[in-house]
């Protein structure tokens, strides 16, 4: 492979927190992306509300929708056959909608255990064509397709997350996570 070429991401970001009261607080923000290489633009709504069960322990249920650029070279490599000149510079932006809901408890100031259950619905993902009908990027391992892509693949992926963290304190830190997920495309 033998290409270059240059592009820039810009991304803008604002956030709200609501205190309704001593229980509940919420976070409302706006995230948007623009990927100057081929003009792909996301405007992207978050949202978290959270409930403070007592002094130890919160539950809180997030939504987001995000989106992701691909790595460069995908955007940059040609076809086998160089004459056509095909490539795959308007791909568009990876997206998912984000939804988790978690529960934190602290054992001190200093240590917690968080679970996180969440679900996210991919969509806009780069799939092949014809005879690489089966390709989807979301399985992309080693080498960049030199193939024509179109971002009507959709996946998804469901599971649930357990940290225990420790912050610094007396001069240790420390962090466990474990996870289970599933994970499908089409």
């Amino acid at each position: 492979i033998n290409s270059n070429g240059n592009s820039s991401l810009f991304q803008v970001y604002s956030q709200l927190q609501f205190t309704f009261n001593e229980k509940w607080k919420s976070n409302v923000g706006v995230h948007y992306s623009s990927f100057r290489l081929n003009n792909s633009t996301s405007f992207e709504p978050r949202l978290n509300i959270n409930y403070s069960l007592n002094d130890q322990s919160d539950l809180s249920l997030s939504y987001g929708l995000h989106s992701q650029i691909l790595p460069l070279p995908v955007y940059f490599v040609t076809q086998d056959d160089e004459s056509n000149g095909v490539n795959n510079k308007n791909l568009e932006l990876n997206k998912a909608h984000h939804i988790v809901l978690s529960h934190q408890y602290k054992f001190n100031n200093y240590t917690r255990i968080k679970t996180e259950v969440y679900h996210q619905r991919l969509f806009n993902v780069p799939v092949g064509l014809n005879e690489n009908e089966n390709y989807s990027i979301i399985n992309q391992q080693f080498q960049y397709p030199r193939f024509a892509l179109i971002n009507e693949g959709k996946g998804r992926n469901t599971g649930i997350e357990t940290t225990i963290e420790r912050f610094m304190q007396n001069n240790l830190y420390y962090i466990f996570t474990t996870s289970i997920s599933d994970s499908k495309y089409k």
